[in-house]
């Protein structure tokens, strides 16, 4: 750390060291199980001097059959995502009303439609709503088909979701002209798209 600064370096140092300290109290109102932290970081008003800027980060996912008593009384909001960014498990996220937070979820977390972040800053529950997206439904016909279907497309490294008589899969470059190698039935359809498992050489 520099010394013999000027007096406005050592206030914008106090107040990092401050926002620094402020971000390692953690509110624990349910005991051992931590709904998230409340982290401070500095960052640089383009129009005056550095300034501390606390996010909270959610740790937990809980659904809205099952929140805390004391969040009921919380004000409301919701973050639509598409599948990708609902497996991501660490980021900084923003509410469809522009609430930005942030998150550190276990390892192998996939958030779903009736999943909610409790933030305790600014007393919010915020609601995870699955994006529409563009997908190929595909129909299988027989035991057999279904056992070939999933196979070819797993075989490429594309996940699927199991929706009734159905295998849906994302509308990617590569995946029609497979369908159509294997003469699949299939249409085109936009919907929300969960994974059923996680892929081999995909990063979620």
């Amino acid at each position: 750390m520099r010394t013999g600064g000027r007096a406005a370096d050592g206030a914008e140092i106090f107040l990092v060291l401050a926002a620094a300290l402020k971000g390692r109290a953690t509110r624990n109102l349910e005991g051992p199980a931590l709904r998230g932290t409340l982290k401070g970081r500095a960052t640089r008003n383009p129009e005056g001097p550095r300034y501390a800027e606390r996010m909270f980060i959610a740790e937990r996912v809980f659904h809205m059959t099952e929140l805390p008593a004391d969040a009921r009384a919380f004000s409301g909001d919701t973050i639509t995502l598409g599948w990708e960014d609902r497996t991501h498990v660490h980021g900084r996220r923003r509410t469809d009303g522009g609430v930005e937070f942030g998150t550190s979820l276990p390892r192998g977390t996939v958030l779903r439609a009736g999943d909610c972040f409790v933030l305790d800053e600014p007393r919010l529950v915020v609601a995870v709503l699955e994006r529409a997206e563009p997908v190929f439904v595909i129909e299988p016909a027989s035991p057999q088909e279904w056992a070939l279907y999933a196979y070819q497309i797993g075989n490429r490294h594309q996940p699927i979701m199991i929706c009734g008589d159905w295998i849906v899969c994302p509308d990617v470059p590569g995946v029609e002209p497979l369908l159509q190698q294997h003469r699949m039935p299939y249409r085109r359809e936009m919907r929300p798209f969960t994974p059923a498992v996680a892929t081999v050489g995909h990063h979620h």
